[in-house]
This record gives structure tokens, sequence and C-alpha cells, in this order.
């Protein structure tokens, strides 16, 4: 089973790969959409990070946190996309 601090660790580890990729996925989505992606994913990453370093509480309740800070984003279809 996975503790709060290891599941916590392993979010911080995928947004902070989310993070470094950004020019490659406002690259891709330049050719296929409107060169947002990156941006997009930067500010749910970065929405994520903070959520799980903020969380007090359960994996539920960090989860919680997770999903709201994501969902009061603006950030085009990507948003809703995460957050379901």
């Amino acid at each position: 089973m996975i503790t709060k601090d290891e599941l916590a660790e392993r979010l911080k580890h995928a947004c902070a790969e989310v993070i470094a990729s950004e020019a490659e996925l406002t690259e891709i989505d330049s050719h296929f959409g409107d060169a947002d992606h990156g941006i997009t994913m930067h500010k749910i990453a970065s929405a994520i990070a903070g959520a799980v370093d903020d969380a007090d509480g359960s994996i539920h309740e960090m989860l919680d946190d997770v999903a709201m800070a994501v969902m009061v984003l603006n950030g085009g279809s990507a948003v809703p996309l995460w957050n379901t």
C-alpha cells in the first residue's frame, strides 16, 4: 500500500516533469492547435504541486484539494479533462 507521503512525492515528481516539458508540449500543439497546451499543462501541474504541498489530512483529502485546485483554473479543454 502507498502512503500519503509516497503519493505526494510521485505527484510532485510528475508535475516537475510536465513543467519541464512545457516548451515541447507547446511546440507539438502549435502544429495541431492553438499552441497553448504547454502553458495550460504548466498551470495544471503547478496547481497540483501546490495543492499537494498544502494538503493536510488523508490521501482522499489531498486528492480532493488537488481536484479543487485544478477545477478553478482557466485553461481551455485540458482543465476539464484533468479534472474528470
